[in-house]
């Protein structure tokens, strides 16, 4: 309170008093975050106006509902309430903010959703809410008012409430549209000729050649999809285009951000072929991945005659993929048992090695180092039912129960009679 005084002198010098400050609190409920709410709201503008309409809302005792009516209640005190265009700007950059599996800068965010005015000039004006951190990423101050929009029973207010599967669907479309605009092959032109490790500035070729918007699209847009509870028309000749003109593009920039083992929904098939090919030169992905592909595969009838100066393949008896979808190696002995994890997104291995290794199930990558703990052959690995541990059985007459996620060498022994 003492930083608004200084701001508004005119409030006088016992403003608020030490009564309205101990009322405060108590409608605070213990919610430091309710307490920031009202200094932001107070600070932005006309603040002893402001205390008074925060004074005479009424009171709850369940703490959240205190929260939604303060929310609600700075919501529709902004300057621009009556304006419709208000609403459409809100939704689209709050309604976008609220689904983003990663925050983006508010330049990124115009760029994604091609807006047609600048974010800022919402951020701006909700700093009860959002703020700008290092690098102009725009942040809700805390996941409790992203949670109140999106909930009906706490958001009465239609026009602000947002909509998460309208959100989301946007986003699928907006990201899957920047993709076909800006998507292209080599797009850092790199030397086909060079590894990742022989080129020195890879790192500042992806910043300057992708930009931020385009790295959130190829990362996320099967997620948005994944999330529509249906999928329209216009998103469905969206991927269809996707998957004819820009799918091996979409790799490339995967690719070359190492995000190679991201769960892309509708990619989990492609990643687990050709993903042992994409690892170490990207623009081999056409001259020389695609060229090895199983010819009656859809991939490689698409694209091969899209691409002049590709290996000539004179011999090849592969028509479609092996059922084998891939090789997991890290073990110096036989494996004796293997098992996975209940949400099925990962199994453990246990070897004659002595070891017990954790692999991730789509694409096969090690997780962490082998663990050690037994001094004989491990005959059998379970997962707890939550899948927070692995318990093993070994020759050597024991039992070792150690936490899944850490991949700690600490172990509870127990000895079996």
């Amino acid at each position: 309170m003492a930083k608004i005084h200084r701001k508004y002198k005119y409030l006088g010098q016992n403003w608020p008093g030490s009564e309205t400050i101990l009322e405060l609190v108590k409608r605070a409920c213990g919610l430091f975050i309710w307490i920031h709410t009202v200094y932001l709201f107070l600070k932005q503008r006309d603040a002893g106006a402001r205390l008074k309409t925060v004074l005479s809302l009424q009171t709850f005792e369940n703490a959240e509902s205190e929260l939604d009516k303060l929310y609600t209640k700075a919501l529709l005190d902004h300057p621009d309430i009556s304006d419709s265009v208000f609403y459409d700007r809100f939704q689209q950059i709050v309604g976008g903010m609220v689904v983003l599996f990663d925050p983006l800068s508010s330049a990124s965010l115009d760029s994604l959703l091609h807006l047609s005015f600048h974010s800022d000039d919402i951020v701006l004006s909700l700093q009860s809410f959002l703020h700008n951190t290092d690098g102009d990423i725009v942040r809700f101050i805390h996941p409790s008012f992203p949670e109140f929009l999106s909930d009906k029973a706490r958001c009465q207010n239609d026009r602000l409430r947002i909509d998460r599967n309208f959100q989301h669907g946007a986003l699928a479309k907006a990201c899957l549209a920047k993709m076909h605009e800006t998507l292209q092959k080599n797009i850092c032109d790199l030397d086909s000729s060079k590894l990742h490790s022989d080129i020195g500035d890879l790192e500042e070729q992806i910043v300057r050649n992708i930009s931020e918007e385009l790295q959130y699209a190829c990362q996320y847009w099967a997620h948005h999809l994944s999330s529509m509870s249906e999928l329209d028309a216009d998103v469905l000749e969206l991927v269809k285009r996707f998957f004819n003109d820009n799918l091996l593009h979409g790799l490339e920039i995967l690719n070359l951000l190492q995000k190679m083992t991201l769960t892309l929904l509708s990619l989990d098939l492609v990643l687990a072929k050709l993903e042992n090919q994409l690892i170490f030169v990207v623009v081999h992905i056409y001259d020389s991945a695609l060229p090895f592909a199983p010819k009656n595969t859809p991939l490689y009838k698409t694209y091969l005659s899209k691409w002049e100066n590709h290996i000539k393949v004179l011999s090849s008896t592969l028509l479609q993929w092996s059922a084998l979808i891939t090789v997991c190696e890290g073990h110096s002995g036989s494996v004796y048992y293997v098992a996975f994890s209940p949400d099925g997104s990962k199994f453990v291995s246990g070897s004659g090695d002595t070891t017990l290794c954790l692999w991730e199930a789509k694409s096969g990558a090690a997780i962490g180092k082998p663990m050690k703990g037994h001094s004989d052959v491990i005959y059998c690995v379970a997962f707890s039912p939550d899948g927070s541990k692995i318990v093993s059985g070994s020759s050597d007459n024991t039992c070792s129960e150690g936490p899944m996620q850490c991949m700690a060498v600490r172990f509870l022994f127990f000895f079996l009679t």
